[in-house]
């Protein structure tokens, strides 16, 4: 007769539309079915984004349970192809727990709500604001805690260490000033050091933001969204090896498959672009977050752990009030009857009545086009020799405003790949980059103080400028650049710049800026009048912009 042996563990078998069939550690599902855990059914994994799309209704529960799988799946193709990386189960399995509760911080409409804190509390520049993956470490002590699942890690070798290094895979503060000393830091609180640096590269990949949230996400996002997706997660893992790197174990990816990864950069920018930033998404985001603001300081419904009811603002730093702040919010404040809410009960039944704020005008903002052009004319001297002559567009001498230099521009030549001919890429340097940057900066109080200006009696508190960004997640550079190659002999690519030259000219960074006004034609007579005026003076403030 066979008998269980008690070291055997049985997993709990889901199905998912995504990923198939799912395998649950135990330990996963004793997380899973606590409040803490069952709070993310509550919050839409793309916040706003569902009142664009109504197949958008997918949750950060079944992300997280995706990005779980994702990360066990992954570490065990590593240890599979690679055993003396030293990989054990304690290993595998707080990767797949960090992967599980990475996302336990999100608050209301997710990132949407990092913004609102950080207005509420009245974040300076420069400060550090909250972020929720602070919430989920916390949250993640809290969840243990309150549902005394101590023991239950214990079961699996899951001690203190162990806890502090999930934490760490959820969210590790990047180095301040002396990197070895920190390294011998981290290693004592998690006893993981630089041999075992590639396990952090696996749930939030700080290094180059190719990490299992992000593939999940592409893959959900995109099939409930109805949006084609072409990166194939499944043929990167299988093509990915752990090497040293700068003295440190990193993961790296065959050199075949940058192409793939450009791909996924180009989804990101493709989802981000039509969906996460959908103009109409981001007119919502608004109206919400004045609506929650108002809201703040009378809308104290979340019991904190002192008994005590808290607001919105406080709740965040109490973990058992936290655990009720839901996408609910919205429903309880329009069910209110309190004269306090009252503003916010009337934006959100605007927001029923899909009366929402109007956007008067919108202008596109690329890198690339905001400085000038610089031309650059390959020919050979007397010598024989290849000779690049550059010269600059009026433009670029106009933004300068002096004959003293602000930096260099060096030319590198190459062969295009399909025709063999001599091409010159211009390269400035940090200095003229930065010099650059700070000429041709926007924001948007820069932008509406401009326009004020101009026009002194227009609506200042009725009208809002909102900026949108996109790119492939490393702002108008090459985020392939931040990924090490290795050939088919297993040799490391050193120039990692070359792995992404063949597309380069193709990676785009734009700005989105809006200008939106806040009154209803319900109630303001004079709205098309407004917004004609409004119209003007951004159209006359925004015509300087190159």
């Amino acid at each position: 007769m066979i008998q269980n042996s008690p070291s055997i563990i049985i997993e709990t078998i889901i199905n998912d539309p995504i990923h198939g069939t799912i395998q649950l550690h135990p330990l996963c599902l004793k997380i899973i079915d606590t409040p803490e855990f069952q709070r993310l059914r509550y919050l839409k994994q793309i916040g706003t984004t569902y009142f664009v799309y109504p197949g958008a209704s997918h949750d950060r529960f079944e992300h997280s349970i995706g990005v779980c799988h994702l990360a066990g799946k992954f570490v065990e193709i590593l240890k599979a192809n690679q055993p003396d990386l030293d990989i054990d189960d304690e290993d595998v399995l707080c990767l797949k727990i960090a992967g599980l509760c990475h996302d336990l911080g999100h608050g209301p409409f997710s990132h949407v709500f990092e913004h609102i804190v950080s207005e509420i509390r009245g974040d300076q520049e420069g400060e550090e604001k909250w972020k929720h993956e602070i919430a989920s470490i916390n949250m993640f002590d809290h969840l243990i805690k309150e549902n005394k699942l101590d023991d239950e890690f214990g079961k699996y070798n899951l001690k203190e260490k162990e806890k502090e290094f999930i934490k760490q895979l959820i969210y590790r503060k990047p180095y301040h000033e002396d990197p070895e000393k920190e390294d011998s830091a981290r290693e004592e609180k998690t006893g993981h050091g630089k041999d075992k640096e590639f396990l952090y590269q696996i749930v939030a990949n700080q290094t180059n933001g190719l990490d299992v949230d992000k593939w999940e996400y592409f893959a959900r996002d995109c099939y409930m969204l109805g949006i084609s997706n072409n990166f194939d997660y499944g043929r990167c893992m299988q093509l990915a090896r752990v090497m040293k790197v700068d003295d440190r174990n990193q993961i790296c990816f065959r050199d075949k498959e940058r192409f793939d990864l450009i791909e996924m950069f180009h989804s990101r920018y493709t989802l981000h672009k039509r969906a996460c930033k959908h103009k109409t998404g981001l007119i919502i985001d608004i109206m919400i977050t004045d609506a929650l603001k108002a809201a703040n300081e009378h809308y104290r419904k979340f019991p904190g752990s002192n008994g005590k009811l808290l607001t919105m603002s406080e709740a965040i730093d109490d973990m058992k009030a936290y655990t009720h702040l839901t996408d609910d919010i919205i429903n309880d404040i329009r069910r209110s009857t309190a004269d306090e809410l009252k503003d916010s009960r009337e934006i959100f039944n605007r927001l029923a009545k899909r009366d929402l704020y109007k956007c008067i005008c919108r202008k596109t903002r690329t890198v690339g086009d905001a400085i000038g052009k610089i031309s650059c004319e390959p020919y050979y001297d007397s010598k024989n020799k290849l000779v690049v002559r550059a010269s600059s567009s009026d433009n670029l001498f106009k933004q300068v405003e002096t004959e003293e230099p602000k930096g260099e521009m060096t030319c590198t030549i190459y062969h295009d790949l399909n025709g063999g001919r001599p091409i010159v890429k211009p390269v400035l340097s940090d200095d003229m980059l930065k010099h650059f940057k700070e000429k041709t900066q926007i924001d948007e109080n820069t932008i509406k103080e401009g326009m004020m200006k101009l026009k002194p009696t227009l609506p200042k508190e009725q009208f809002i400028i909102k900026i949108a960004k996109f790119d492939y997640g490393s702002g108008n550079k090459n985020p392939i650049e931040n990924v090490t190659f290795f050939d088919k002999q297993g040799q490391i690519i050193e120039e990692r710049n070359q792995a992404g030259r063949v597309r380069i000219n193709q990676l785009i960074c734009e700005w989105d800026v809006l200008v939106l006004y806040k009154r209803s034609s319900n109630t303001d007579v004079d709205v098309e009048v407004k917004k004609k005026e409004i119209k003007e003076a951004f159209e006359e403030h925004s015509k300087d912009w190159i």
